[in-house]
């Protein structure tokens, strides 16, 4: 008890722990919502179009149904993947354009804070997030049509990739990607600052996630299909162009909800796993000399 109420209120877990940490409560977040991501993605690719389109709850229903609940989880290995790596390009990027803003001594802070968050949105958005998208939605198609009955793992899909498209395929969706992120980085920026108590914080906190889902759902959307294998798109225009002549401007927003609902859940058990291991890893025997102030 008195190690717990020394870290509550002096020292900070060290780097390592905080990696640690982190790796685990993504990959626990990832685990557990991942099914919601899943039913996103696939009320959004090309062949989920028809008309009346499927709801969220028929295709969780067949996907059981013809794949059992490991069907749910297609795609998840590369999305689990590619959040640690994220985590690691942001920090990077963010903190190596902080240090070349700070030498340049010509931006004021709130100005050098957006300009590095830009960077580290546009830095993951490139090196991670668009090539573990791309062969997410791959691997889900492909789990829709699988072969004896086996999925086709995530080295297979990345070697058919390459080999059928070249290594630009995994790189197709840049631009709503980036598109994304921004929107993303712009909203939650925004909102958070106009918080007071505790009460009026979560609540606008709640508020600004609503917020973003639906003002970046377009992007996510342009996206899916442009990664797809079924998509023929020329670019971005082209694509956005014919979803909304073909299918309306509402296609737009096609997987609003399930993409609310992990995002509901996410914050709570990223921030509720993080707390358990970092109190874990710090209150173990001798860990209290390695603690960091």
């Amino acid at each position: 008890m008195e190690q717990r109420q020394k870290l509550q209120h002096g020292s900070s877990p060290t780097i390592k722990t905080k990696l640690l940490a982190g790796g685990i409560a993504g990959a626990s977040e990832t685990m557990t919502t991942y099914p919601f991501e899943f039913l996103k993605t696939l009320r959004q690719l090309p062949e989920s179009t028809t008309s009346p389109r499927p709801s969220s709850i028929s295709l969780l229903r067949s996907t059981v149904r013809n794949h059992g609940v490991p069907g749910l989880y297609a795609g998840c290995t590369a999305l689990a993947s590619s959040n640690a790596l994220k985590s690691s390009i942001r920090f990077f990027a963010f903190s190596s354009s902080k240090d070349w803003l700070n030498n340049l001594k010509i931006v004021n802070a709130t100005l050098a804070t957006a300009l590095d968050g830009i960077t580290a949105g546009i830095a993951e958005s490139v090196l991670v997030v668009t090539p573990a998208e791309a062969l997410k939605t791959r691997m889900i198609e492909a789990g829709r049509v699988r072969v004896n009955h086996t999925e086709p793992g995530m080295v297979e899909i990345v070697r058919q990739i390459a080999r059928e498209e070249g290594i630009s395929a995994f790189w197709k969706g840049t631009a709503p990607v980036v598109g994304k992120q921004a929107v993303n980085f712009g909203v939650g920026q925004r909102w958070p600052g106009l918080a007071g108590r505790v009460s009026t914080t979560l609540a606008i906190g709640a508020l600004s996630g609503v917020m973003t889902v639906y003002a970046s759902m377009p992007f996510d959307n342009l996206k899916t299909r442009i990664q797809s294998a079924r998509g023929q798109y020329t670019g971005l225009l082209d694509c956005a162009m014919k979803i909304a002549q073909k299918e309306g401007i509402s296609a737009f927003w096609g997987g609003t909800t399930p993409r609310l609902i992990r995002l509901m859940l996410s914050s709570g058990i990223t921030f509720t796993v993080y707390e358990q291991v970092v109190q874990f890893v710090s209150l173990r025997p001798g860990s209290q000399s390695k603690m960091s102030v």
